[in-house]
């Protein structure tokens, strides 16, 4: 792989690292919080911009094969589930099956719809 194509992946690595620093942070206190579901639709739409990352690192890196959803879904899974299991060793955080499958549908949604972007197609 490229130098260009190994680039094309920062932002995407970032945006997990930023992932994994706000998981590591004890609770603090959201305006959102008075909503009931709103901890869902953050996890949703945190994931679904991840998503929507890995996708426009396959484009940006002219990777085409047919695995790259497979490998998309699996990462998201994967990485929702491992965030999920960090969070349960931070002080004031949980590990919580409904984040988890917020987290998942969201990462799924992102990457379907960076399909939709035409990315300079």
């Amino acid at each position: 792989m490229s130098k260009k194509n190994l680039l094309a992946w920062i932002p995407f690595v970032l945006y997990c690292a930023l992932i994994f620093y706000f998981s590591s942070q004890p609770e603090w206190p959201s305006p959102l919080q008075k909503f009931k579901a709103s901890d869902k639709v953050l996890h949703f739409v945190e994931y679904g911009i991840l998503g929507f990352l890995w996708m426009l690192g396959v484009w940006r890196s002219r990777f085409r094969n047919s695995w790259v959803w497979i490998g998309g879904i699996f990462f998201i899974l994967l990485f929702g589930a491992s965030d999920e299991w960090h969070q349960s060793f931070v002080v004031g955080r949980e590990m919580a099956l409904g984040d988890w499958v917020a987290d998942s549908l969201g990462g799924i949604v992102g990457l379907f719809a960076a399909h939709l972007v035409p990315f300079g197609k």
